[in-house]
């Protein structure tokens, strides 16, 4: 059985620097692609005010942040250590001219270049699969100043579900990008999605309870979705935000619910059509309970 432990860790923030404002993380609306966003940032430079307001254009955050420490003795703060996961979240998305293309509309592009369901099987008819052998090294170390001796490093795992129907089938998504599924309850792992164009780290997933070939996962901020098993998959609905957990009706594999930062979203048939059912930040509770939300339910149809 595959065990997760889920760790969680906090940072402490250089404050009280020349030239910084109160800024606070209540107001960042796509928190979702930096680390960890405290609602009290503190005091808050100028490059990091900007990269967090959402529409800020990259190549002016970039040089700000450059310019800010062209002068001063660098440390890892919380607006560094959520700058590095920006970039992991958006460089890809940038244009010539330094805007920022909304993450649905980028994996909608890659989607259909790479020739959607057709390109999917064509890719994997051409396909060689390489047989790979581990070489090492198989002991890593630290850096001297920080004694030398011998570490693990890491692949984080960001979300993880078991079908409950076939408990042999489980999927698991990483931050690196992919999603990776086993059918011998953890023993082995394939990639899935190895075939789809534009997978970045996947946040959200979930196999249907009753039919372990339907699989639902987020990434891209975009709703992705097989019924084959991950053989090919479909791309079906750009959320517009992040997601906080995708939820599999327990009897019925075409009915996904997906809480997100804007809403809680429903689709009724398998992903095709969605509704919005709740408006507001939505967070993640247990499974099939009533959602906990930042603003009263509401009901307005979206597709």
């Amino acid at each position: 059985m595959v065990r997760l432990v889920f760790v969680l860790c906090g940072a402490l923030m250089a404050s009280g620097a020349w030239g910084q404002e109160a800024f606070s993380g209540e107001s960042i609306s796509s928190k979702g692609v930096f680390k960890w966003v405290p609602n009290d940032l503190g005091d808050t430079p100028e490059w990091a005010q900007k990269m967090y307001s959402g529409g800020a254009n990259f190549h002016e955050v970039v040089d700000l942040r450059e310019a800010y420490w062209k002068d001063r003795e660098y440390e890892k703060t919380l607006h560094e250590r959520n700058f590095k996961h920006w970039l992991m979240h958006v460089e890809h998305r940038v244009g010539p001219d330094g805007v920022i293309q909304d993450a649905g509309q980028w994996a909608q592009e890659q989607f259909e270049q790479g020739g959607g369901v057709e390109g999917q099987v064509q890719r994997q008819a051409d396909a060689v699969d390489p047989e790979w052998n581990a070489i090492g090294p198989f002991e890593t170390w630290n850096n001297a100043d920080q004694g030398h001796f011998p570490v693990s490093w890491q692949c984080n795992l960001y979300c993880f579900d078991q079908c409950v129907s076939n408990p042999d089938v489980a999927i698991a998504g990483i931050e690196a990008g992919d999603l990776f599924k086993t059918t011998d309850r953890g023993l082995t792992w394939t990639p899935a999605t190895l075939g789809v164009p534009g997978i970045r780290t996947v946040t959200q997933c979930a196999v249907a309870p009753t039919s372990p070939a339907t699989f639902y996962f987020v990434s891209n901020n975009t709703v992705y979705g097989t019924v084959n098993g991950g053989t090919t998959w479909d791309l079906l609905y750009n959320l517009g935000s992040s997601a906080n957990q995708m939820v599999v009706h327990p009897w019925n594999s075409d009915i996904v619910y997906v809480a997100t930062d804007n809403g809680l979203r429903r689709s009724l048939d398998g992903g095709v059509n969605w509704s919005t059912v709740i408006s507001g930040r939505v967070w993640p509770p247990p499974p099939f309970s009533s959602f906990s939300s930042s603003s009263s339910s509401s009901s307005s149809s979206s597709s």
